[in-house]
């Protein structure tokens, strides 16, 4: 048997850190339970805009949102109302303290959210691979 061949592009992503902070802000999520529960349908709240999301794992994820869409104390709110809410944290993010591997997934995110009123967010580009 023979092993084939894996071709792939290269992303070489570059990024002004000073004008995405001004267009949006980015938050770290995680749950002290083994994972969140409801993934991310529990953000498909009327009153977040969430430009993207990226889990990291099935405790954590990145939230994009468009600058001042929401407050952070507000956002907080939203989250703990949800089930399960008093178990997360959140934290506030500049674009810089994300790895770029992770912006750059939350970016493509962005790119490929639907418009559908049922699911108003879904993460369909998958992974980015990275070496």
């Amino acid at each position: 048997m023979s092993i084939k061949k894996l071709y792939s592009n290269e992303l070489l992503a570059s990024f002004e850190y000073s004008n995405i902070d001004k267009d949006y802000d980015f938050y770290y999520v995680t749950t002290s339970d083994k994972y969140i529960k409801v993934g991310a349908t529990f953000l498909d709240i009327d009153d977040i805009k969430i430009s993207a999301l990226q889990f990291e794992s099935g405790k954590s994820f990145w939230a994009m949102l468009p600058k001042n869409a929401i407050s952070r104390a507000e956002f907080v709110r939203l989250l703990n109302a949800k089930e399960d809410g008093d178990s997360l944290s959140i934290k506030s993010m500049t674009s810089s303290s994300i790895p770029e591997y992770l912006l750059t997934q939350l970016f493509l995110n962005a790119l490929t959210s639907p418009v559908d009123e049922m699911i108003s967010f879904n993460n369909l580009s998958g992974k980015l691979l990275c070496f």
